[in-house]
């Protein structure tokens, strides 16, 4: 890291990347295939041998669309062998980015529907970032139809949410780099970043491999200083506060999530055997997602077992402050608090 580097760094230890954080509804309606809730490990590509070159955001909101533009390089140069390289830019105000950044769920179902050529649309990155730049630079990146159909052909899988404990991590790294959403703060640039404690903004990178200590190699866009390569590590302990691989569903998948539910939670879902009452369950469930606006990194988890949840909430005698805890032990160590099969003991 050069001189001017380290001054920023220390007078402006952790910059707004652009990374506003999905709602809770958004997360819990995402496609899930158990093979991210964890399971055997196979041996995962070394993603690191197919990211394209680092590319800086600069003092822009893009990191969203940065992370999207380097994973779709990443699949083209495992799949092809050829050195693609997408347009960041197009693909952040094509998603819908904003002044103060995107949603990572934006651009994971705008790379769906393709990805535009950096040739075609090269990202420039502004000096200095407000309102009239976002505009000025908005109304310069609306891809040609030309442009648009040639990037059909590069259009990426479905986007499918994955567990943020090590070992679902480590099973979703056998089919993609994951998008994964973290909290970043002033030590974030340390060599090997250390978990926060506190987060000054909320940043979007590309994930590529956990260490065997659990540490996280990650692709980022985010600091800029001679020879960097754009990878960073982050420490073992380092939050991930969720994350999205890029897969092909199979064929009759929500039949399949329903079976494996149904098998896990019998007790649950016969509602302890106590009478239904559906209006209650409405209400619950109605009360509880508000709730989980105030928590949008437990929505996800929350999704999973949706049911479950409000059967518990409703007829388990479980109150919403025993589920937050629940979930959140869940997303920290990846072990559940409760076994929500069995009423709550008092």
């Amino acid at each position: 890291m050069g001189f001017l580097d380290f001054m920023n760094n220390l007078f402006h230890p952790a910059p707004n990347t652009g990374l506003l954080l999905d709602s809770a509804e958004s997360l819990a309606n995402l496609p899930r295939h158990e093979i991210f809730a964890g399971g055997e490990v196979a041996n995962a590509p070394d993603w690191k041998a197919f990211i394209p070159q680092f590319r800086y955001q600069g003092p822009t909101m893009y990191c969203t669309g940065f992370t999207g533009a380097n994973i779709a390089s990443t699949f083209e140069k495992k799949e092809s062998g050829r050195d693609i390289v997408f347009s960041p830019i197009e693909l952040f105000y094509r998603s819908g980015g904003g002044l103060n950044g995107n949603y990572l769920l934006n651009v994971a179902r705008s790379m769906r529907e393709g990805l535009v050529l950096e040739s075609d649309l090269p990202t420039r990155i502004p000096d200095r970032w407000g309102q009239q730049v976002f505009d000025d630079w908005k109304s310069r990146y609306k891809a040609s139809p030309d442009a648009l159909k040639r990037g059909v052909a590069f259009a990426t899988k479905s986007e499918a949410i994955v567990g943020t404990d090590d070992s679902s991590l480590r099973a979703a790294l056998n089919v993609s780099p994951l998008s994964i959403a973290i909290g970043i703060g002033k030590d974030y640039f340390a060599d090997v970043a250390p978990r926060q404690t506190s987060y000054s903004a909320y940043h979007n990178v590309e994930l590529l491999k956990l260490g065997e200590d659990g540490s996280r190699l990650i692709f980022d866009s985010l600091r800029q200083s001679m020879g960097f390569n754009g990878l960073h590590v982050l420490a073992p302990d380092y939050e991930v506060l969720y994350a999205l691989s890029f897969i092909d569903l199979p064929d009759g998948w929500q039949g399949i999530q329903e079976q494996k539910i149904t098998e896990q939670n019998q007790g649950a879902l016969s509602h302890y055997g106590l009478p239904r009452e559906v209006k209650f369950e409405q209400y619950a469930a109605s009360h509880f997602a508000s709730t989980l606006k105030a928590h949008p990194s437990l929505a996800g988890i929350a999704g999973r077992d949706w049911l479950v949840i409000v059967n518990a909430l409703c007829y388990g005698g479980y109150t919403e402050t025993d589920i937050l805890n629940h979930l959140t032990n869940i997303r920290r160590t990846g072990k559940p608090i409760f076994d929500l099969n069995v009423p709550r003991k008092k």
